[in-house]
């Protein structure tokens, strides 16, 4: 709630320009995801066979999840086109 609140103030008090800077460097704060792989000790055993054959379940708690997921996934992809076929008009 607090880094909502800081972008929506950044984006509606700074300069666009500065913004982005900031914006730039808080990228490189996902590289913490490739990182982590190097001190987690993973199973790349059980990793493969997980994204081969993943576990389903019909629960009210992963249906939620999946739909979440699938939501913050493709709702980008959608907006980016509907964007660009409103810009080629």
């Amino acid at each position: 709630m607090i880094f909502g609140v800081g972008s929506l103030a950044g984006v509606m008090l700074v300069p666009y320009s500065t913004y982005a800077r900031y914006l730039k460097w808080l990228t490189l704060s996902l590289f913490a995801y490739v990182g982590v792989v190097f001190f987690a000790h993973v199973s790349w055993r059980a990793v493969l066979h997980a994204t081969v054959l993943p576990h389903l379940e019909l629960t009210k708690e992963y249906l939620t999840a999946l739909i979440a997921v699938l939501g913050t996934t493709i709702s980008p992809y959608l907006f980016s086109g509907s964007v660009t076929k409103r810009s080629k008009r």
